[in-house]
């Protein structure tokens, strides 16, 4: 019955075409022991049907020789039926097999695609790493789908991408990324034939649909843990995982989570003799607990830096705020943390070049994504400062990520060493030939580095206290003509006596009192000196702002002054401000004065 049935595939009439491979189809499912038999017949009429004709000059266009898309989804239906049931005896028409499928996965109609895709996922089940001569062009077929404008399609597509790269195409995933060898000259690029790279994964990271990122996830996760080159790629794919963490989607966020415990526990099972050297020579580095049973390390948790302090109740609870939601729910492990450790350098140059993008999307994810990797690098971010510094000090002034930023300088803060911080962002604040805007950036990002560095007990603050005092008491700084650069010394004032010990605050009461009164003069002279137009009244506004902001500059100081000194009753009014001047009266006068 069937063979008849397959001469009427090429009917003029859509309707009886329709029907032919409709009955096949339906005959092939009540009776599916006959379906290798039938192979031979089959499928060189469904290679001719849903094979892609080329284009002829002066004739039609390209496309399959089946015009209808109704017929081509029954077709393809057929087609997947008959490789889900003859399992390896489908090797035997590989040439037919990957022709049909390439058409398939490019085919105009979406329903035809899942049904590729389908297929795609039956034949690595059924023939495994027998697809390796043709698993590199099935996965080239695949990859335009991951940007196909129907999510299903995208999820699809993507389902079908994670088992076939298992199968000897790991070396796709170069194309996938959009990598392009440094050492290499796209030669045939000066000669107008364009060498266009298109970055997949970075288009389904940013995905709309979270669906499609979540699919998206598992996908790179099951590569980075099983994938045999696993290594060769590890660099690459992290980022996109890393992503999923400050991932908007709750889902998402969790499941990066989730992959990122395993791939720290896998590389705790697999560097077990360089753990257990950390453990042993560094444990508070380390912050992991040892297994005494066996010797060998069955838990391996970190719970320091800002994690620990905000789950202790320590004086970082209130830092709890800078915590992405999947690292604040699970403090990564140990191994997680030597993971991105050692992929640090390939993470940070391009993050870091992207913060300065002109396109708000992309920049504002790089920046939550920063975050995360410097709240899992730790200490370890000090060898990557001079590449760091430069780029958030350029990308704190922006209004979308600003606050993102500054999070950033105060994990700096938080982990780094505050004197090597200051040796890079003291000479940008001190550069007169610099514009004032960016000396100011300079000064904005010490200030949240000396946020950060109050996290603890603030002893890296108090120690960096006399060269922060010496700065801003600077003429070209404290009493700058430009209004970004007097906000950004009131900022690090504040900072400055949230970030020390009260017992500091009162040897460098003066000090302070000089900063606070010196920009609350120069603030309350701008006020005389404004005229009547609409540029003066938004000036004399700003300038009243800043002056308010140095008044309570100056009941911030005298409540922390004068807690230490009363024993917490002295107050944080107007009264406490003058009893503070009094007593440092002669002092304030001398610096000013000098």
């Amino acid at each position: 019955m069937c063979k008849p049935l397959l001469r009427r595939f090429d009917d003029v009439s859509e309707k009886c075409r329709d029907l032919a491979a409709s009955c096949v189809l339906k005959l092939l499912r009540s009776c599916p022991d006959e379906a290798l038999g039938l192979l031979p017949y089959v499928v060189p009429v469904l290679e001719e049907r849903l094979r892609r004709k080329p284009a002829v000059v002066g004739g039609g266009a390209a496309g399959p020789a089946e015009p209808s898309e109704e017929v081509r989804l029954t077709l393809a239906q057929l087609f997947g039926f008959l490789v889900s049931q003859v399992g390896q005896a489908v090797c035997a028409y590989a040439g037919e097999v990957l022709a049909v499928l390439e058409a398939a996965l490019g085919d105009a109609y979406h329903e035809v695609n899942l049904e590729a895709c389908s297929c795609v996922h039956a034949l690595v089940a059924s023939l495994g790493m027998r697809l390796q001569p043709v698993s590199k062009q099935l996965v080239a077929g695949l990859l335009p789908l991951t940007t196909h404008k129907r999510y299903r399609v995208r999820v699809a597509a993507l389902r079908a991408l994670g088992p076939l790269m298992h199968q000897g195409a790991h070396e796709m995933i170069l194309e996938m990324v959009g990598h392009r060898d440094p050492n290499m000259v796209p030669v045939a690029a000066f000669y107008g034939d364009p060498d266009l790279r298109v970055n997949f994964c970075g288009k389904l990271a940013a995905d709309a649909n979270a669906q499609v990122r979540l699919e998206f996830l598992r996908v790179v996760g099951d590569w980075m843990l099983r994938l045999p080159e696993r290594v060769d790629h590890e660099g690459r794919l992290l980022p996109f995982l890393l992503a999923g963490m400050v991932d908007e989607g709750p889902q998402v966020s969790c499941e990066a989570a989730r992959l990122l415990d395993q791939l720290g526990e896998q590389y705790e099972q697999e560097h077990e003799a360089e753990v257990k050297e950390l453990l042993r020579y560094c444990p508070a580095e380390a912050a992991a607990t040892e297994a005494a049973a066996d010797g060998g390390i069955t838990a391996v948790n970190s719970c320091t830096g800002l994690g620990a302090l905000a789950s202790a109740g320590g004086p970082g609870a209130a830092q709890q705020e800078w915590l992405p939601t999947a690292l604040a729910a699970a403090p990564p492990r140990l191994g997680a943390r030597l993971l991105v450790q050692g992929n640090a350098g390939r993470l940070l140059a391009p993050m870091c070049a992207e913060l300065s993008s002109w396109q708000a999307g992309p920049r504002t994810r790089c920046v939550a994504l920063l975050e995360a990797v410097l709240l899992l690098l730790g200490r370890k971010a000090e060898g990557h400062l001079q590449l760091l510094v430069p780029a958030l000090t350029k990308a704190i002034r922006e209004s979308t990520t600003r606050q993102q930023v500054e999070s950033c300088c105060a994990l700096l803060g938080r982990a780094c060493s505050v004197p090597e911080l200051l040796a890079l962002l003291l000479p940008r604040v001190r550069d007169a030939g610099a514009d004032a805007c960016a000396r100011a950036d300079a000064l904005l990002a010490l200030a949240h580095v000396l946020r950060g560095s109050g996290a603890g007990d603030g002893g890296s603050a108090a120690e960096a206290a006399p060269i922060v005092l010496e700065l801003l008491l600077d003429p070209e700084v404290g009493e700058s003509d430009d209004k970004h650069l007097r906000a950004s010394c009131l900022e690090a004032a504040r900072q400055l006596i949230a970030a020390c010990p009260p017992a500091v605050l009162a040897e460098h009461a003066p000090q302070l009192l000089v900063v606070a009164l010196l920009s609350l003069a120069s603030d309350r002279a701008g006020l005389v000196r404004q005229d009547a137009t609409a540029a003066a009244a938004a000036e004399a506004e700003v300038a009243a702002m800043q002056a308010e902001e140095a008044e309570q500059l100056l009941r911030m100081l005298a409540g922390a002054v004068g807690a230490t000194r009363e024993g917490g009753g002295g107050g944080s009014g107007d009264g406490s401000v003058d009893r503070l001047l009094a007593q440092h009266r002669e002092m304030v006068l001398r610096l000013v004065i000098s």
